[in-house]
């Protein structure tokens, strides 16, 4: 849980109470270019475990555009848990 979060300067970039350093604001100028696509950094998370228990900092991005709208599951009504044309919210047997 976070409790505060401390300024580090003026470009909106803060710190929280675990050391993880995160944007914050309406348009805080922290894009970067990534596999020829613009992405906004939302923060470089501090110790996240890997799969192998070991640990280490990761930044955690997000694309600057929308990629559409898609849905998790697209199943029609009555196929597999579905109960409308936007599929069901059964993980078990969505149509990824």
């Amino acid at each position: 849980m976070i409790r505060y979060l401390k300024n580090l300067d003026s470009n909106e970039l803060v710190e929280d109470d675990f050391g993880n350093l995160r944007y914050i604001g309406a348009n805080p100028n922290n894009y970067v270019q990534f596999n020829n696509e613009l992405w906004r950094i939302i923060g470089v998370m501090k110790d996240i475990e890997n799969a192998d228990g070991s640990k280490t900092d990761k930044v955690k991005l997000i694309r600057s555009e929308s990629i559409g709208k898609f849905r998790w599951d697209n199943k029609a009504n009555g196929t597999g848990s579905s109960t409308s044309e936007y599929g069901s919210n059964d993980w078990s047997d969505s149509a990824l």
